[in-house]
């Protein structure tokens, strides 16, 4: 971390973990009780058109803020189709914490509280542009643009209007027959809000941000049925069990669910996995569903959805089974309206 940075570490609970991600930004020193800035701890970049200093030291933000457009402008080279919400979801999904980050130690072996506070430091962590563009053979991407109404007006009031369901195209053979071979599956969801500033009855996140979306993904053998009906109480019938619960996330629902983008990592077997297929995505309430006479509730929002799954046994190639898959069977949402 740099001495400049920012982060959000002192904000109230309920707002968004900021950064996202972290770039180089150079460090500073100390000697004799003074803060240094020597450029041997700064980043190289051109200067400002001098001919006789054509290089120049340069850190900080400024330097970390050109890192992050160059890394988003080598996406939209690559991807020059992909939407912006896709662009920031793949740095974010792409990126890792450092072992300094990390404090030696596993994601899995902190605390609650230790997440919070590195999620508040340095966000998601460092982007790693390989990871963002390409696909190994022990590893998979799964790239989802499209749109959703959130709210609807009906009886006087306004309510939530859709949700969607994607029946992912796992290997379930392929899956089962790796039985108990460790996989990570990675989903990061990214769309943005119009925010609505104003006085400080609005300061709460949910006045604040004009809609929100968020993501489960179905328990080990729980039914459509039953998922649905956990997603919604409308699509629950009178005799609904929940059959379903999150479990395995790294981070959890409390600690993902802030902000306009969320991403979580789910560990466990490969058996589990491929019964696990399904994926919700389901909108929550914003200033758009409570301000009603502003009549937002008839616009509709875009977002973006990532999903990898990968695997730390390099023999194994889950890539080659999904591409099989999809080629003859593509994932799209089922659109549900409540």
């Amino acid at each position: 971390m740099s001495p400049c940075n920012t982060t959000s570490s002192i904000w109230a609970n309920e707002w968004p973990r900021k950064p996202d991600i972290v770039m180089e930004g150079g460090n500073q020193a100390i000697q004799q009780g003074a803060v240094l800035s020597p450029d041997s701890l700064q980043l190289l970049s051109t200067s400002c058109g001098k001919t006789l200093n054509m290089l120049t030291a340069f850190g900080d933000t400024s330097a970390a803020t050109a890192l992050a457009s160059r890394f988003a402008a080598q996406l939209y080279i690559q991807y020059p189709h992909f939407r912006p919400e896709t662009i920031r979801a793949l740095m974010v999904h792409s990126a890792n914490w450092t072992p300094a980050m990390l404090g030696n130690r596993n994601l899995g072996d902190l605390s609650f509280g230790q997440k919070v506070k590195l999620i508040q430091t340095v966000g998601y962590g460092v982007p790693n542009l390989q990871r963002a563009v390409h696909s190994a053979s022990n590893s998979l991407t799964l790239i989802c643009e499209a749109e959703l109404k959130p709210y609807k007006y009906e009886e006087s009031r306004v309510k939530t209007d859709q949700f969607h369901l994607y029946n992912l195209p796992w290997p379930v053979e392929a899956l089962a027959e790796l039985y108990n071979t460790p996989v990570q599956l990675t989903v990061t969801l990214s769309y943005f809000v119009e925010p609505n500033p104003g006085n400080k009855r609005y300061a709460k996140a949910n006045n604040y941000m004009s809609h929100a979306l968020r993501f489960k993904m179905n328990d080990t053998n729980e039914s459509p049925d039953a998922f649905a009906g956990r997603i919604s109480a409308e699509m629950r019938e009178d005799d609904y069990q929940n059959e379903g619960r999150e479990r395995n996330w790294k981070l959890g629902e409390d600690l993902r669910n802030k902000g306009s983008i969320h991403k979580d990592i789910w560990e466990g077997n490969a058996a589990d996995l491929a019964t696990r297929n399904i994926l919700a995505i389901y909108p929550t309430t914003g200033w758009w569903k409570t301000r009603r006479k502003l009549e937002r509730y008839n616009k509709t929002i875009r977002y973006s959805l990532i999903i990898s799954i990968s695997s730390p046994n390099s023999d194994i190639d889950i890539y080659t089974p999904v591409k099989n898959l999809i080629e003859t069977k593509v994932a799209i949402p089922v659109e549900i309206r409540v």
